[in-house]
């Protein structure tokens, strides 16, 4: 049941009546019938039976193209249905949707990847530093390179946040990559994201801000220093070019207006004291936090999304760079 989808069962010249003629009647013939009625009973992705053993090539070409239409077919996004290898290798492409999966994401991603090594699999989940280290284990353990995605330098970039202490906190995302995001799920129509972080979610704002928390204590250099280190650490390959989707497009990013920069400063500060237990009547502070917010985004959020790259030109230059990185493994390989 567990692997039942990657099984195929091909019986090759077992038909009841072939069979029979080559057994003589008693234990052995019925023995061998009896498996055969197992065989054709296993749940799995497809049973092949070829009885004419002249047809041999024939059914093997078409099983072959069975496995192919199979394969392309778990990519969930058209342009990774055409393969991001340009058709070149015709490796299996899967993509698994973190807000599609019931249950403990990474172990599901361990097995499908260890199901099916030779696929180029699609892990599309926030991952913070948290997680890297199962990632690497993965990639390692199924033989796989590994290639994280990061946003362009306009987003990926240190950020620094004062705490009530003095105390600095160190972020690897500028705020405006911040507002960006939390303006995007402000914009989807309520009920519409798997995930349930749409504008309907009472506190989105604030979910936002504890994803981008997740990431403190580490600069933009360290936390891809940092990403290197744990890939290192399990033997797990990873490309010395990494891929940066460009999320800024080229007109140079505005800066923050103040009163935006501000509830966003604060908004982490009070993330960072929710998270160190040291606040009391947390739920009002939020509350009051996610008006701040939406309030300020609601009069500069057009304003701050219109410097980003369109779907297009992160897309486009998505697949470029994972076509590139997939062929120059391939090329590798050969020679």
């Amino acid at each position: 049941k567990k692997y039942g989808k990657n099984i195929y069962v091909i019986i090759v010249g077992c038909s009841d009546e072939a069979v029979e003629k080559s057994l003589k009647p008693g234990n052995e013939l019925k023995k061998r019938i009896g498996m055969l009625k197992g065989w054709r009973k296993v749940q799995c992705n497809s049973i092949f039976e070829w009885s004419d053993l002249s047809k041999l090539d024939e059914n093997a070409k078409s099983f072959a193209d069975t496995l192919k239409a199979s394969s392309l077919s778990s990519a969930s996004d058209p342009d990774m249905r055409s393969s991001p290898t340009g058709g070149l290798t015709p490796r299996p492409v899967h993509i698994c949707v973190g807000d599609k999966v019931e249950g403990k994401y990474w172990p599901l991603v361990r097995r499908e990847r260890m199901s099916v090594p030779s696929s180029i699999f699609f892990a599309d989940k926030n991952a913070p530093p948290t997680v890297w280290s199962t990632i690497a284990d993965i990639a390692a353990a199924s033989r796989a390179a590994a290639l994280p995605v990061f946003p362009d330098a306009s987003a990926l970039a240190t950020t620094s946040v004062g705490l009530e202490s003095g105390r600095q906190i160190d972020f690897p995302f500028s705020l405006l990559y911040l507002a960006v995001c939390m303006q995007r799920v402000l914009s989807r129509p309520d009920s519409s994201h798997v995930g349930k972080l749409d504008a309907s979610c009472k506190d989105a704002c604030m979910v936002v801000v504890k994803f981008y928390c997740l990431y403190q204590n580490l600069s933009a250099e360290q936390f891809i220093d940092r990403c290197r280190r744990e890939m290192d650490t399990t033997g797990a390959y990873l490309s010395p070019n990494l891929v940066q989707v460009p999320f800024f497009g080229t007109k140079t990013p505005l800066a923050l207006p103040q009163d935006l920069k501000e509830a966003l400063e604060a908004a982490v500060r009070l993330q960072i004291d929710i998270e160190s237990s040291i606040l009391d009547g947390a739920d009002k502070q939020v509350e009051a936090m996610e008006s701040r917010l939406r309030g300020a985004l609601s009069e500069h959020g057009r304003n701050v999304i219109k410097y980003t790259a369109t779907e297009e030109e992160s897309r486009s230059s998505f697949l470029s760079q994972v076509s590139k990185h997939v062929l120059s493994l391939v090329k590798d390989r050969i020679n």
